[in-house]
């Protein structure tokens, strides 16, 4: 009879052994899955900006930020300074001294990429 518990108590200490071997081990898995995942998600957003540029690149397109639409805009390439009006109007200029709002009844921003 105490064979039998000595028994039950060795197998009862081996199954909680390897319960917790069980825990560690997909603790890990997790742990290495979420590596993998993350690495994939840096690598294909790095590919879309990637992939975004050259598409630009391809059309002569620069983007800017208009923040009169509060949104991204993409105009032709090639200038160094864009001005938007709020009737969605745009004027390009490779001028560092040209400035819209002189002269002019509307009112110009000057938007930045």
């Amino acid at each position: 009879m105490m064979k039998r518990f000595a028994a039950l108590g060795i197998a009862a200490a081996f199954l909680t052994c390897g319960s917790r071997a069980t825990a560690i081990v997909s603790r890990v898995n997790d742990q290495i899955s979420a590596t993998i995942r993350q690495n994939y998600e840096t690598r294909r957003a790095a590919l879309e900006r990637a992939n975004a540029n050259f598409d630009r690149y391809i059309r002569s397109v620069d983007q800017y930020q208009d923040p009169l639409k509060g949104a991204a805009v993409e105009l032709p390439s090639g200038y160094r300074n864009v001005w938007a009006n709020a009737l969605g109007e745009y004027i390009l200029s490779d001028d560092a001294n040209f400035n819209p709002n002189v002269g002019s009844n509307r009112s110009w921003r000057q938007l930045q990429r």
